[in-house]
């Protein structure tokens, strides 16, 4: 039998991983709304990072929220609910603007999951396995890149959306029932004080910028690529597989990865994944 922390946590790891799956299952489906819309690449662009767009104007926000007043589980469930809506909208929708305003609805259900999921999974996690039971949210995370664009290769093109309307609204039922609300100490720190404090620090500064780098060329890829390879005929489920691979090489390689960065440094590892 599951203790109550430890369903919280699977629940918690559960709409991570279902995030990562909505976040990803449109990979394989953006040439098909290039061909079927006449888009530009500009604009399956924007269609593409207008998730992102919305996470980063609300995370922070939500993420004050969280910390200044709770509420995880009412933005979990939330989130959840939100994914499962922006899933109906995509599977419905007959224009660009339609499908846009879909991905934004799955951008700001992500800012719920992420803002709520990760404090409340760091709250129940046991002290003395901390780290194993944190990584569970690693695995969920990488798990859901692996399988993400592997279900948007599935069926017709509305298929992979009405698989994600269904799980988000089971996982939001599941949140509502399972989680609750952990007694934390609350610090009321200013939030421009909390974010000066971090960003000064030169560690965090260097990592931000590879990051950044990093997922700039990482999100061109995965706008570009797929339309790359549909002018060269290949079919959904192939583009879908080649992003499955990429999914899975980064949960594989992960540990070994953060192991060397433990013995070596952080620097060397940044430079050489830069490099790469």
């Amino acid at each position: 039998m599951l203790t109550s922390k430890q369903k919280i946590l699977a629940v918690a790891c559960g709409v991570i991983f279902m995030d990562m799956i909505g976040y990803g299952v449109i990979i394989p489906i953006l040439p098909i709304y290039s061909q079927q819309l006449g888009a530009s690449k500009g604009q399956i662009g924007f269609l593409f990072s207008s998730y992102s767009l919305i996470l980063l104007l609300t995370l922070l926000p939500f993420g004050f929220i969280v910390d200044r007043y709770g509420g995880k589980k009412i933005l979990i469930v939330s989130g959840m609910f939100l994914l499962g809506i922006s899933s109906i909208l995509f599977a419905t929708s007959h224009s660009l603007l339609q499908l846009t305003v879909s991905r934004m609805i799955q951008g700001l259900s992500a800012s719920c999951t992420w803002a709520a999921a990760l404090p409340l999974a760091a709250a129940v996690a046991t002290e003395s396995k901390r780290g194993l039971e944190m990584s569970s949210v690693t695995i969920a995370t990488g798990l859901g890149t692996i399988v993400g664009p592997m279900v948007g290769g599935l069926g017709t093109i509305q298929t992979p959306f009405y698989i994600c309307m269904v799980f988000s609204f089971i996982l939001a039922v599941l949140a509502f029932i399972y989680l609750k609300e952990v007694a934390e100490e609350k610090k009321y720190v200013q939030i421009k004080e909390k974010l000066g404090r971090i960003l000064r620090q030169k560690e965090v500064q260097a990592s931000c910028l590879a990051i950044g780098i990093l997922y700039f060329a990482v999100g061109m890829l995965e706008v570009l690529f797929p339309l790359y390879m549909a002018d060269h005929h290949c079919k959904r489920i192939t583009i879908g597989f080649i992003f499955t691979v990429y999914g899975i090489f980064f949960v594989v390689f992960q540990p070994a990865i953060g192991a060397w960065s433990d013995k070596q440094g952080r620097i060397l590892p940044i430079v050489v994944g830069l490099f790469i």
